[in-house]
């Protein structure tokens, strides 16, 4: 398997956790891609949070941690749907808490590894090139260097969210909603201290506060944007074209409640 990253890099040297959040996954997950990527890098764990599941996502991934080194693999299981937001903080708090140090890198990523699992020594070799960096954000745009793959569906609603985002919420950032993220454990701890108002597009919530713990400039100056060199659907998309009106009223809820900061 290549990678961008080696080893040798400074970031390897620090712990790496990687939240999966899982909502009826069972058909979707590719296990032995984590295990594959587990034994080449010893320092990463991975937690997955069964978020409520009604299929056969807690059996499966109870019988994978089984099979693991015991700090390859963490399991939480939620025992009513949440949302992808509490889902996602609930395994962050609880990584944060097994003493990682501040520099540490925490994140999470689609179960589904719609952005394939070698990105990720990309992102955390983003750290190691500049020490402003305290977050790292996936973000997909198709080009000749770039093999990115989306449905109908996903490009029409990534319009709209573009669109939205950049005219009515004023956030300087290409993707808010790609699923893959990687945070400095420190600022992750403020970050996810509290709920987020927002089930779904909570990402969005997620640069509303690094603003707020780092300063007006910190989109600019501690966010890497990284642009994927592979993005695809996966079959089985929970999203859907008439999904667009609930997001459309949660921007409205984020920004009115984010505007008093």
């Amino acid at each position: 398997m290549m990678v961008s990253a080696t080893h040798t890099d400074a970031a390897y040297t620090k712990k790496i956790a990687l939240v999966i959040p899982c909502f009826n996954e069972a058909k979707r997950l590719n296990l032995a891609a984590y295990s594959l990527f587990t034994r080449s890098h010893p320092n990463i764990t991975f937690c997955f949070v069964n978020d409520g599941s009604s299929d056969d996502t807690l059996t499966l991934l109870t019988a994978f941690e089984a099979n693991q080194p015991s700090d390859a693999c963490r399991i939480i299981s939620l025992s009513k749907n949440k949302g992808k937001a509490e889902a996602v903080r609930q395994g962050v708090l609880a990584m944060l808490a097994e003493a990682l140090n501040p520099d540490d890198l925490i994140g999470f990523w689609d179960a589904d590894l719609a952005t394939p699992l070698v990105e990720l020594d990309r992102f955390v070799h983003a750290f190691s090139q500049n020490n402003a960096t305290q977050v790292v954000v996936g973000f997909r745009k198709k080009d000749a260097d770039a093999h990115i793959q989306r449905s109908f569906t996903r490009k029409i609603i990534s319009r709209i969210m573009h669109t939205i985002i950049a005219h009515y919420i004023g956030l300087p950032v290409h993707d808010t909603q790609c699923g893959a993220k990687l945070f400095q454990a420190s600022i992750a701890s403020e970050i996810f201290a509290t709920p987020f108002i927002a089930r779904w597009i909570f990402d969005i919530e997620i640069f509303f506060r690094i603003k707020q713990f780092l300063g007006p400039e910190a989109l600019a100056q501690n966010v890497e944007q990284l642009h994927l060199k592979a993005w695809h659907d996966v079959p089985g998309t929970k999203l859907c074209l008439r999904d667009v009106p609930k997001i459309f009223l949660e921007l409205i809820h984020i920004k009115s409640y984010y505007h008093a900061w």
